[in-house]
């Protein structure tokens, strides 16, 4: 991955990270934070991605955007170094329901970051202003439609095969986002599974939002009394956990969760192993059905942040979003 280039960016993260730390949290999470931070920090500096961030956070910064204007798409907000830098105001080590970095670094931090972040209209204006006069020293280049709206801003030396984009924006008029839990949780869901917590609703944009996993699937587990909702699949945490709580190992957990959630299961039937993985540690050939019916299934962070800030009648107007890319 190629990334814009900024002087000791390791050490200028972690004096952001650490200083976030030390603001919002007290004794005694203060110390599991500065843990998970670490952990976090040797994935980046191994990665060489810390640059990546700090462009990030540069920009939001320059724009003057807070983190509460903003809702990171995708895996990021289950890292506390994204919430120790100002990136997101979802606390990931309290949250309920609980959140796994994994899902945004990879298990071993074999994934490199991508960013995508839904902001206001002011503030995607702000930041196109920001790029307008990038101040590092690669190569700008913005990407139009055919209306000559802006859609994607590249950072760095790209030709017509290979495109790097770094950065990328598309405007959504507000009209299209004005979301209530009732036009995007189906009333049939909601009347099913009779959500109480935010859990339960975190759980039912999942079987909304995720393909496969409520029509022919849920539905009927719902239906016929086989599984209550706590246990259906509506993300890829979901598998990951059911699977640890009945003895699978966590690197195996975490393979086969991510083997459901991309729908191999479905379209090519069970990698070698993990069928026998699955019935040797008692999983219910209910939940192990389930799974085969799954075509994909989005992150819990981004699912937790949708209710948090598309439930709650945030206007969304437009989207930026960052990639880096070989």
């Amino acid at each position: 991955m190629n990334y814009p280039m900024i002087e000791n960016a390791d050490e200028k993260l972690r004096e952001i990270c650490v200083e976030g730390i030390n603001e919002k949290y007290g004794e005694p999470l203060k110390n599991t934070a500065m843990c998970r931070l670490e952990q976090e920090l040797s994935i980046v500096e191994k990665q060489g991605s810390a640059s990546g961030y700090l462009t990030v956070i540069n920009a939001l910064r320059a724009a003057q955007v807070e983190a509460s204007e903003l809702f990171f798409c995708g895996c990021i907000a289950s890292s506390v170094l994204a919430y120790a830098a100002g990136l997101s105001d979802l606390e990931p080590l309290t949250c309920v329901p609980k959140l796994y970095s994994e899902f945004h670094f990879g298990l071993h931090g074999e994934r490199h970051p991508a960013f995508e972040v839904r902001v206001t209209k002011e503030n995607h204006d702000r930041l196109l202003q920001y790029f307008e006069n990038y101040p590092g020293p690669e190569k700008i280049t913005k990407r139009v439609d055919e209306f000559g709206t802006v859609f994607g801003v590249t950072i760095g030396e790209t030709d017509k095969n290979e495109i790097g984009e770094l950065f990328r924006m598309n405007i959504i008029p507000g009209d299209d986002v004005a979301i209530s839990a009732d036009e995007e949780i189906t009333g049939e869901i909601l009347e099913a599974c009779a959500p109480e917590s935010d859990a339960d609703y975190v759980k039912c944009l999942g079987l909304r939002h995720s393909t496969g996993a409520w029509r022919d699937n849920a539905e009927i587990l719902v239906r016929e009394g086989t599984a209550p909702l706590k246990d259906l699949i509506a993300n890829r945490e979901d598998v990951y956990e059911f699977l640890m709580e009945h003895g699978v190992e966590r690197d195996k957990a975490f393979e086969i969760a991510e083997f459901v959630r991309k729908g191999r299961a479905k379209r090519r039937g069970w990698k070698d192993g993990m069928l026998e993985t699955m019935q040797e540690a008692g999983i219910p050939a209910w939940y192990i059905n389930s799974c085969e019916k799954i075509g994909y299934l989005f992150t819990r962070a981004h699912l937790y942040l949708f209710f948090r800030k598309y439930i709650s009648s945030m206007m969304v107007n437009g989207i930026f979003g960052l990639s880096f890319r070989p």
